[in-house]
């Protein structure tokens, strides 16, 4: 019990590690007050530059696949407690208590964890991503569409899905749904900030 509730501690903590606000910090920006505030990899992108949004993608979705790794290890495989470790990493994202509990909204943690889940379905979702990107400029949009094609692409027989990872994966994306309200908002207004 004491390890699994380390584990999960470690989980929090790892995932609560604010890599896009400390890339910012190297190029002395302040994230939280530039852009939109937001402390993510697109608002690197949109104040530091691509090169910074692309490494602070880079580490944040790094972090969110080295927690389901180390906990899928330490628990010996198992589906749920990896899950639940992966889900206190994106917590942490969010959540991040070093920087007053602000932090992002999951994605590039929730893309690091699903490449260690379901690598393949990762790439297609990653793949798509940047295609509506291109296509619409729009990184919330992106995320929202990529998160639900992920979801549906988990159900499909041919990827022999775990339960728990499908589970997982469904919390995940209508949590970031949830945390793009404001982007969802906006985009209907036809007001959402385009890179």
């Amino acid at each position: 019990m004491i390890k699994f509730f380390l584990l999960m501690v470690t989980s929090y903590v790892l995932g609560a590690i604010p890599f896009s606000y400390l890339v910012a910090k190297v190029k002395g920006v302040d994230l939280a007050k530039v852009g939109s505030g937001n402390i993510g990899a697109t608002n690197v992108y949109r104040s530091v530059g691509k090169l910074y949004g692309v490494i602070a993608f880079l580490l944040d979705a790094g972090k969110g696949y080295f927690v389901a790794l180390l906990v899928n290890f330490f628990t010996f495989g198992d589906p749920t407690l990896t899950v639940i470790g992966a889900t206190l990493a994106i917590l942490g994202h969010t959540f991040s208590p070093f920087v007053g509990f602000k932090g992002g909204k999951g994605v590039a943690t929730g893309v690091g964890v699903l490449f260690f889940l379901q690598p393949f379905v990762a790439i297609i979702g990653f793949i798509s991503e940047i295609i509506i990107i291109m296509i619409t400029r729009y990184v919330s949009l992106a995320s929202i569409l990529s998160g639900v094609l992920i979801f549906l692409l988990m159900l499909l027989p041919v990827f022999n899905t775990q339960l728990a990872y499908t589970v997982f994966v469904f919390i995940v994306v209508a949590y970031i749904i949830y945390k793009h309200k404001a982007n969802i908002k906006r985009l209907f207004a036809g007001q959402e900030n385009k890179i």
